[in-house]
C-alpha cells in the first residue's frame, strides 16, 4: 500500500487526540462486542479479562483512559467545547430520520458536524473533510444518551489527505460513551452506517457501508482491552507467526483465508481476501499487542471497494493504520 504521509506507519502519533475543539470475517465472530455498543477511539487494556468477556500540526497522540479500573489502552478523539457541534439536552437538534437497512429496520444515524481538518506536517495544506457523528448503541447505560457529535471542534488531524481526494471522503466519529471519547474514521463521501456499537466491556465496531452498492463497506473493530480471550483469539487468527502463542494461551484462533499478507513490524499486518465480485477488492490491516501488564488487545479495519479507487482506498486503510496501529502496538 502506498503510503504518502509524515511518518512510516505504526510511528506516527497515534490516537487521535482530538481534544479540545466486516462483513464480518470469520476470524473476527469471537471477538464481537457484546452486547450493543457505541464506538469509541478509546481502548482500555485491562490485566485480566475472561474470554466470555463479550468490545505535529495540530494534533496530537494520547492514550485516554477507559471506561476500567485497569490500564487502557484505546484509540479516542477527545472533543473540546462547542457550540455549533454541541448536543447536550438543552440544545441537541431534532434528530434526522434513520435509513433503514434491507428488512426495513432502522440503522444508526449519521449527523453532520461541520468539518475536521488533516494536516501531513507544519507548512503543509489543511485539508478539510465533512464530519458525521454516528450513533451508536451501548453494551451499558450510564443515564443519559452520549453526544452522537463531538461536543466541540476536532483538533486537525496529523494525517495526510491529498487534495484531490477532498472531495470524495468524509470523517465518521462515534462516541465511545466516556469523557468525550470517540472513534474516527476517513470513508467515502455519502456511505451511511450499518452498525456502531460499545460492548460492555469497552470493545467497539463501526460498520458503514454504500447505500447504492452493498459490495463495497468498512468495518473496523477493536477489542478495547476488555476481553482478553477475544483479543487472544483475534491475534492467533490475523497473525500466523503468534497461532502458537494463541493456543499456549487456550484461545487458538481460526487461520484467516488470506489471499495476501504482509507484515509490517513486529505487530501490524496487511492482508488481502478473495473478492467474490469481480472489479472489487476486499483489503485489510490490523494490530495487535501480546503480553505485559497491559494485557492482549487487537483491532483491525476490513476495507471491500471497487479495485479502480485503489488511490482512495489506500488513503482510508493508511490513515487506520497510522492514527491507530502505534497507539495500540507501540
Amino acid at each position: 500500500m502506498n503510503r504518502r504521509i509524515v511518518a512510516p506507519i505504526l510511528a506516527a502519533a497515534i490516537l487521535v487526540s482530538l481534544t479540545a475543539c466486516g462483513e464480518k470475517t470469520p476470524a473476527s465472530s469471537a471477538g464481537e462486542p457484546s452486547g450493543t455498543a457505541s464506538v469509541s477511539a478509546s481502548v482500555s487494556a485491562p490485566a485480566s479479562a475472561s474470554a466470555s468477556d463479550p468490545a505535529s500540526p495540530t494534533s496530537s497522540a494520547s492514550l485516554p483512559a477507559a471506561p476500567s479500573s485497569t490500564a487502557s489502552a484505546s484509540v479516542s478523539a477527545t472533543p473540546a467545547p462547542s457550540a455549533s457541534a454541541s448536543q447536550s439536552t438543552s440544545s441537541e437538534p431534532p434528530l434526522p430520520e434513520p435509513s433503514l437497512d434491507a428488512n426495513g429496520d432502522p440503522l444508526p444515524r449519521l449527523i453532520e458536524s461541520g468539518t475536521v481538518g488533516f494536516q501531513g506536517g507544519k507548512g503543509d495544506p489543511i485539508v478539510k473533510l465533512p464530519l458525521y457523528g454516528a450513533e451508536a448503541a451501548f453494551g451499558v447505560d450510564n443515564g443519559s444518551p452520549p453526544s452522537i457529535v463531538p461536543e466541540a471542534p476536532l483538533a486537525t488531524v496529523a494525517f495526510r489527505i491529498p487534495e484531490d481526494q477532498a472531495d470524495s471522503l468524509a470523517a465518521y466519529w462515534m462516541n465511545l460513551g466516556f469523557d468525550g471519547q470517540g472513534y474516527l474514521v476517513v470513508a467515502p463521501r455519502g456511505w451511511i452506517v450499518k452498525e456502531a456499537t460499545v460492548g460492555a466491556n469497552g470493545s467497539y465496531r463501526f460498520e458503514l457501508m454504500n447505500p447504492d452498492d452493498d459490495k463495497e463497506s468498512l468495518v473496523a473493530y477493536d477489542t478495547g482491552g476488555g476481553c482478553q480471550g477475544c483479543a487472544i483469539y483475534s491475534i492467533g487468527s490475523y497473525f500466523p507467526k503468534l497461532r502458537d502463542w494463541a493456543e499456549e494461551q487456550s484461545f487458538p484462533g481460526d487461520p484467516m483465508p488470506y489471499a495476501d499478507s504482509k507484515t509490517i513490524g513486529d505487530s501490524a499486518i496487511e492482508f488481502s481476501l478473495a473478492s467474490e465480485s469481480k472489479g472489487y477488492a476486499t483489503r485489510g490491516a490490523a494490530y495487535e499487542r501480546h503480553g505485559g501488564e497491559e494485557g492482549a488487545r487487537f483491532g483491525s479495519m476490513t476495507l471491500s471497494a471497487k479495485e479502480e479507487l485503489k488511490d482512495l482506498n489506500d488513503s482510508i486503510l493508511s490513515f487506520f493504520e497510522t492514527v491507530y496501529g502505534e497507539a495500540i502496538s507501540g
